[in-house]
């Protein structure tokens, strides 16, 4: 089955290094996960092959999982990507970019997910627009998170 795909923009009047490095301490990963959502367990660094580790809460906290994530494809101030080695999907691979605009002076910050839920095909139909709707309250969480920490750009997000 082909992985299901989400993906979210935002520009920032901050260059690409500046978002890629706040991405990359641990306080700001805290902050980008909703507190009663999930918890960040591990964090050392943003660099290849390392793995964060995250406790899931879901229904109002009564069930908790692990879910470990490894860092790849680290491309300073451009990108990275965190794919799930064990968790609640089977498959995730969640693409970063920081795609500089206006000769550097600012950043279009996309988020790329693709996913599978365990279960076949049925089960990803069947439960296909309700992730969707949880990742786009997620990374508009996110994104406003950013929004507080860099101000939004007024470039278009019409312009390449």
């Amino acid at each position: 089955m082909t992985p299901l795909y989400y993906c979210f923009d935002t520009i920032f009047d901050a260059k690409p290094s500046e978002l890629f490095v706040w991405h990359g301490q641990q306080s700001s990963m805290e902050k980008l996960i909703p507190k009663n959502q999930a918890k960040v367990k591990k964090y050392d660094e943003l660099s290849s092959n390392n793995i964060i580790e995250f406790e899931i809460r879901e229904f109002f906290g009564l069930i908790k999982m692990k879910w470990l994530a490894k860092i790849e494809n680290v491309i300073i101030n451009e990108e990275f990507t965190d794919i799930q080695i064990h968790g609640p999907f089977k498959h995730w691979r969640h693409r970063h970019r920081f795609i500089g605009l206006n000769n550097g002076e600012c950043t279009k910050m996309r988020d790329e997910v693709s996913f599978l839920l365990h279960g076949g095909w049925f089960i990803n139909v069947l439960f296909r627009k309700l992730v969707l709707r949880k990742l786009e309250k997620l990374f508009q969480f996110r994104h406003d998170v950013l929004k507080n920490e860099f101000s939004v750009s007024k470039y278009s997000l019409d312009k390449k």
